[in-house]
């Protein structure tokens, strides 16, 4: 979508697609209701259209050095991660790399193990 009206905010920091507005009060929704209209408008064409999102910048994902012994040792948890949606494994990849110490992120996967077994994201019950 094209912000013309430069009200598009990103949700979190590791947003890479997303956007959303943030509203203060019903005043602000009353004076945007013109660009409003518009960005669903914009929205209903794009998703006639079929357009799919893609960022070619992005590449393949970068994994961590303990993650991939972990592979190597447990072909199971390989294919098990694989089997996981591209933004649960991404949501790993963030959450083992935002360790800093490498015992930290053999720990953190250690952990995590189940959960991938379990089709379920770091951060899912």
């Amino acid at each position: 979508m094209k912000d013309t009206s430069a009200i598009l905010d990103l949700p979190g920091e590791n947003t890479r697609f997303a956007r959303c507005i943030r509203f203060k009060n019903t005043e602000t929704v009353a004076s945007l209701e013109e660009a409003l209209l518009g960005y669903v408008a914009q929205a209903i064409e794009i998703e006639k259209s079929g357009k799919a999102v893609s960022d070619p910048k992005l590449g393949q994902p970068t994994y961590p050095q303990e993650l991939i012994e972990a592979f190597e040792q447990n072909a199971d948890f390989k294919a098990a991660f694989a089997a996981l949606t591209p933004g649960r494994q991404r949501g790993y990849l963030l959450y083992f790399t935002s360790a800093k110490q490498s015992k930290t992120k053999a720990a953190r996967i250690e952990k995590c193990m189940p959960k991938v077994f379990s089709c379920k994201g770091w951060n899912e019950r």
